[in-house]
This record gives structure tokens, C-alpha cells and sequence, in this order.
């Protein structure tokens, strides 16, 4: 049982916030649905990359910060394609009692990674990951189960079933129980069915009995509506429910790879560790040379390639557009007191790996030729006259000083400045070089 005015006063939130919020960016569990509906056949010849299809679309479902359930269970499948097969066929089994079958599962799972594992610590095959293939398989009759979820439902709306940790059979099936309740209420609301089948389209699970709809109103309570009065948490890393699922032997494999961690691609990394791991591209540009998008763009660039090797799942934005730098970083807003706007955070398992990769022979500073080819910024042509002057700079020679291309047809000649070329230091706030250190 439970409060159920306390739901209408959430679900009066999450209607208002559904469509133009919500939906963007919780779309593909609908559509992680349909993917596995249309792929799954549990007698296929391969059976290793059936299941690797039926699981492609669920991206942080099935894989977040330091958890890789489904490719675990791809890579079990790949080693022990029978054997993987018959647990999910026992899994699927409507005759048995569901956390049996769950438990049954994880048991196997742990066989599975003491003899295929090699050295990994985890299986990750727990009731979360259980439970979310439990619900792609039949999605009119399960959920996702998350202790840390459905213990904040509960509380915000009041309900008598209580969930403790490790009390892993009672948690399963009040966890059912609860959400069955809170399901039937939704059904009866048109309002919000309707909302849902004017979003839902071709790619999506048309989720007649609202299950996936549960899912995701108890996240939303558990995520948003639980916090609706608490300040926002400034110093918090971000995204908190997202990660590209690479381990650290992957990135390894990855930054020695020449067509993904090209060359500057390995000196942003190496001057990110270098800062303590986590810097802006403005501390990046001060210390150790080239220009802020060197570092904003390069990382992009770098992060794409990374999605193009792997086929990771990649972080969306409302627009639908990828936010490709959350495949290699965290982030959060800098602090007044530091330059630039937005902190970059290595992830754990990019940092451990470039830890383990040998960088001595790239470059930790920017490359600076004396004769003004590499390094060479022209600061004067954006500097504060307040606070840089030329005009103790001794005319040597005249050269072409522009900063735009000949307009095309044009016989205007170019105007010539005295510009300095042996005894100017570009480096240097007044222009000179010091005696005897000439090009």
C-alpha cells in the first residue's frame, strides 16, 4: 500500500515535464525494448551476437560508471555460447518463482568468472541487470529493479513495503508488489496515456500495459521530484548515470592504437594527467601552450574516434545531438576563482590506463621555435593597450603584417607596417630580446 495522493501531486510534476524534458532523454528505453523484441530468439546458430543485437540499444540500462553487466555477459556468451543460452532460457521461465530464477542466474554467473574470467573482479550480473532482462523480454509484466530507486519511491509516497540491503528475496518481490500497485494507478489515468502514445512512435515499445511508463515515473521520483527542494549541488561531477562502458584494459588497447590517440590527441591526455587529472581547456591553454580549442576540439575529435572503434554508447543532448567529451570526461562548472568556465574530469578507467601507458617520449609543453614558426601567438593583436605597448619596439624591417586574405579582385596593395624580425620577442611585454640572442 500506499499514498496515492501523494503519487497524483508527482505525477502533476512529471506530466508537466514529460514531454519536452523527459521524453528527449528517456526515449530509448522504449526503444531499447523494440530492439531486443525484434532481435531475440533464443535458438539462434550465434548465439553470442544475437544477444549482443538484442542488447545494443540499452546503453546506461545495462552499462554505467564502473559496471559492465551486458558485456560481461556478451563476452561469457562468446567463450560459452550453450551455456549462457540455457541460463537465459531458465531465466525466462514464467513456471518458477522470479527471484529463484534471478538468483539462479547470479549463481552461474559467478561459476562463469572463476573459470572465463580472466582476473576480472566482477560478473556484474546482479537483480538490476537480471531484472532489466526480465523486462526486455517481457516487458508487460516486469520492471528494472534498483535498490537505491525504490527505497526513495517508497518513501516519498508513504508505502508500507520496506527494502533493506541484502534482504535480496523480500526486496524482489515487494519491489514487484509495489510497482504492480503504482502501475495499475497509472492505467487508469487517460491523461497520461495519452501523453505517452503521442510520443511513442515506430522505433519505440508501444508499451500497452504501461510498464515501461512505471519505470520510468519511479525514476523520476526517485531522481527529480524527491529533490524538488534541495539546492542544486554546484560541486557535483557530471553525468552521474552515464559512462561510455569501457574498461581499462580497453583504453589501454585504445591509446595504443595510432588511428585513435593520434599524436595531439596523447598530449591533451598527457598534460590532463599532468594537472591532477581534471583542469579547464583555459588552465590546459596557460600552462602548457596552444589555444583553448586545441584542447575543447581535439578531445571531441578524440571522443569520436573512441565511439567509431568501440561502438560505445555515446550520451545525447535534448536536440538528440551526442555530447561526445562525456565519452572521456566528467565535468562541472569551475569556481570563481578559477580560469576558464568548465572543469574536465579524466574518467577513473582513462586515467588508470594512461597511468599504465608509457608517455615519456610525448610532449608535456607546446613546441616554441625562436624563429617564430611553432608556438608563436600573436598576443599583440588582441592585447589591452592599457597593458602592452610596441612602442619601444626599434623598426628593423618592413614586412606584410595582415590578418585577413587578399579579397579576390582586388587591386588595392596591401599597406605595409614596420613590423620587428631579429630584435622582437613575442614572449616578451615590451618587444625586446635580450643581447646577443639573435635568430
Amino acid at each position: 500500500m500506499f499514498d496515492e495522493f501523494r503519487l497524483k501531486e508527482a505525477l502533476v510534476s512529471y506530466k508537466r515535464d514529460f514531454a519536452q524534458k523527459l521524453w528527449p532523454n528517456e526515449k530509448y528505453k522504449w526503444q531499447a525494448v523494440k530492439c531486443f523484441q525484434l532481435n531475440w530468439d533464443v535458438n539462434a546458430t550465434d548465439f553470442a551476437e544475437m544477444l549482443k543485437k538484442s542488447l545494443s540499444a540499452t546503453a546506461n540500462l545495462l552499462a554505467s560508471v564502473n559496471n559492465f553487466p551486458a558485456r560481461m555477459i556478451q563476452k561469457f556468451a562468446e567463450i560459452v555460447p550453450e551455456e549462457v543460452r540455457a541460463m537465459f532460457i531458465e531465466l525466462f521461465d514464467e513456471s518458477k518463482d522470479v527471484y529463484e530464477r534471478i538468483n539462479s542466474f547470479k549463481l552461474k554467473s559467478s561459476l562463469l568468472l572463476e573459470r572465463y574470467g580472466n582476473g576480472a573482479a566482477q560478473h556484474y550480473q546482479n537483480e538490476n541487470s537480471i531484472s532489466t532482462y526480465l523486462w526486455l523480454r517481457y516487458p508487460d509484466k516486469y520492471y528494472i529493479f534498483k535498490l537505491s530507486e525504490v527505497k526513495v519511491v517508497a518513501s516519498e509516497l508513504e508505502s508500507d513495503y520496506r527494502f533493506k540491503k541484502g534482504a535480496y528475496a523480500d526486496n524482489i518481490h515487494n519491489f514487484y508488489a509495489f510497482y504492480n500497485e503504482i502501475c495499475a494507478e497509472l492505467q487508469k489515468d487517460d491523461e497520461l496515456r495519452n501523453m505517452l502514445a503521442a510520443q511513442v512512435d515506430g522505433t519505440c515499445y508501444a508499451d500497452p500495459e504501461m510498464r515501461t511508463l512505471t519505470i520510468d515515473v519511479g525514476f523520476y521520483i526517485s531522481r527529480y521530484y524527491s529533490k524538488r527542494n534541495d539546492e542544486p549541488a554546484a560541486d557535483e561531477w557530471w553525468p552521474t548515470d552515464y559512462s561510455p562502458a569501457i574498461s581499462t584494459d580497453e583504453w589501454i588497447a585504445l591509446i595504443n592504437d595510432t588511428e585513435v590517440f593520434i599524436p595531439s590527441s596523447l598530449e591533451i591526455m598527457k598534460r590532463m594527467l599532468d594537472y591532477g587529472s581534471k583542469a579547464t581547456c583555459t588552465q590546459l591553454s596557460v600552462k602548457y601552450g596552444e589555444t583553448k580549442n586545441f584542447y575543447n576540439s581535439g578531445s571531441v575529435a578524440l571522443a569520436r574516434r573512441v565511439a567509431e572503434k568501440t561502438g560505445c554508447p555515446v550520451m545525447q543532448r535534448d536536440t538528440g545531438d551526442p555530447r561526445w567529451w562525456t565519452i572521456l570526461y566528467v565535468g562541472k562548472d569551475a569556481g570563481k576563482d578559477e580560469e576558464g568556465s568548465y572543469i574536465w574530469k579524466l574518467r577513473d578507467e582513462l586515467e588508470s590506463a594512461l597511468r599504465q601507458v608509457d608517455l615519456s617520449k610525448v610532449p608535456l609543453y607546446a613546441k616554441s621555435d625562436e624563429k617564430g614558426t611553432d608556438g608563436f601567438h600573436c598576443w599583440w593583436l588582441t592585447a589591452k593597450p592599457k597593458i602592452w605597448s610596441l612602442r619601444r619596439v626599434r623598426k628593423v624591417a618592413d614586412c606584410v603584417v595582415s590578418i585577413h586574405a587578399p579579397r579576390a579582385g582586388s587591386d588595392t596593395p596591401t599597406p605595409r607596417y614596420p613590423c620587428p624580425t631579429r630584435s622582437f620577442n613575442p614572449r616578451s611585454p615590451c618587444g625586446e630580446r635580450p643581447p646577443g640572442r639573435l635568430p
